[in-house]
């Protein structure tokens, strides 16, 4: 660097070398790269993820994340590490949609790209263009990740959400039915319990519901109430280590309670997730020890899941005024919560699909 001004090369490579240990110092030499030649995409990227990583400066981060695609549009890896960042700035979900349609040939190149517009697809209500990426290619899964399969349930649901809106229970149900599948294609194994199949269940009965069949809808809804008491037995009840989709599995086993007739099994649940995402909102954010090893949840994400699991709660209780203002809330800080959004969208008004539970079925 002393002696060879000119040369961006040796700056960029000492904050390579640096970045573990000495954070502060490499993202200085990154930043004297960046001076030297600005025209390099990997510096940028570099320093972007420096800047939300260490600085937590997350609008930072993302410029300069924007200006490596800018350089280099034709990396996908820079459109999957942006995303993260925009979804950590709670960024809204068009602008996100359109940053990765604009390039979707390229962000097709990488599975964990491909991912997240299927993400923000389903977001943007786009369901069927998501399931139609996510069966037309195969996944590459390591190390027993089964993000695949929850992004494929979100799916489903959203689309067949959509469809019970348009009237059409046949084709919902079977929409509904098909996120109980594991394709081959994305390369995630059966689960022997699974948190996202009290909620499939328990959409399933609401489409049996719609198409007269009160057998089969109380069946759904006893299949519901089981899967979320065999989901909430292995994840344990310590609120540390249980997940959203965990508080979710709890919440549509005791609206299948209260299909039911079980009403007063179902309100003490419904007071937990109250509960809970209040002390998720007081307690701050805790460690991530994997961080280092995938994407870190960003606080707006983790506070968003936690105005979700109120949000959920109050809505089981009959609040439905401030259950509306949370789930608000939550999409405030993240606009893309898919459970937020399926909220927003189709329980109010709650009559269309998640309507009061039919007389015939108790």
């Amino acid at each position: 660097m002393e002696f060879n001004p000119s040369d961006a090369n040796a700056p960029y490579l000492l904050g390579c070398l640096l970045y573990d240990n000495q954070p502060e110092n490499a993202i200085k030499a990154w930043e004297e790269s960046r001076g030297r030649d600005d025209k390099f995409a990997l510096t940028h990227r570099n320093l972007g993820l420096a800047y939300a990583q260490h600085e937590k400066n997350i609008l930072k981060a993302i410029a300069s994340l924007e200006k490596a695609i800018e350089l280099d549009p034709a990396e996908p890896r820079f459109f999957y590490e942006l995303d993260a960042q925009y979804e950590a700035a709670g960024t809204p979900v068009a602008r996100r949609l359109e940053m990765l349609t604009k390039h979707s040939d390229t962000v097709a190149k990488r599975d964990d790209a491909i991912m997240r517009q299927i993400v923000v697809l389903t977001a943007a209500g786009r369901t069927d263009h998501a399931l139609e990426l996510l069966r037309g290619r195969r996944f590459r899964n390591w190390e027993g990740n089964s993000l695949s399969h929850s992004v494929y349930v979100d799916a489903c649901i959203a689309h067949g959400l959509k469809l019970a809106a348009d009237m059409k229970p046949r084709e919902a149900l079977a929409t509904y039915k098909a996120a109980l599948e594991y394709p081959e294609n994305l390369e995630v194994g059966r689960a022997r319990r699974s948190p996202r199949t009290a909620r499939i269940q328990f959409f399933i009965g609401t489409a049996h519901e719609a198409l007269g069949d009160a057998a089969s809808a109380r069946a759904a809804f006893e299949q519901a109430v089981r899967d979320a008491a065999s989901a909430k037995a292995a994840s344990g009840q310590a609120l540390a280590g249980r997940g959203e989709s965990d508080y979710e599995s709890d919440y549509f086993g005791a609206r299948a309670l209260r299909n039911l007739g079980r009403t007063d099994e179902a309100k003490p649940i419904f007071e937990r997730l109250v509960k809970s995402g209040e002390e998720q909102l007081t307690k701050g954010e805790g460690p991530d020890y994997f961080a280092k090893f995938g994407e870190k949840t960003s606080e707006r994400v983790r506070q968003a899941g936690a105005h979700y699991l109120i949000g959920l709660g109050l809505l089981g209780l009959g609040e439905k005024e401030k259950a509306r203002a949370s789930f608000q809330k939550a999409l405030e800080l993240h606009p893309a919560h898919i459970g937020a959004r399926e909220q927003s969208a189709y329980d109010f008004p709650i009559n269309a699909i998640l309507r009061e539970p039919n007389p015939e079925v108790k």
